[in-house]
């Protein structure tokens, strides 16, 4: 995970935004967000900030969320 990619995303746009953003990389392989690398790893950074986005404006700092947002991979890693 780029972490300073994926969090420059969920400060720069809301989630309604990151969501329109992934739907269009699906659809189109392209997006009006963020660009530059393979379609499964745009949708994978455009989904990580849009969790993390939902994160903060419920008041979590972004820090946090990005932890929030580490732990719960690395618990569905370990569940694998």
């Amino acid at each position: 995970m780029n972490v300073k990619a994926v969090r420059e995303l969920a400060e720069k746009f809301d989630e309604k935004s990151l969501e329109v953003c992934i739907d269009q990389q699906i659809r189109s392989g392209s997006n009006d967000c963020y660009s530059g690398e393979s379609q499964e790893e745009c949708v994978d950074s455009l989904s990580k900030a849009s969790y993390i986005r939902c994160q903060m404006d419920k008041g979590i700092s972004v820090t946090e969320a990005v932890r929030n947002l580490a732990q719960t991979i690395r618990s569905l890693e370990l569940k694998k």
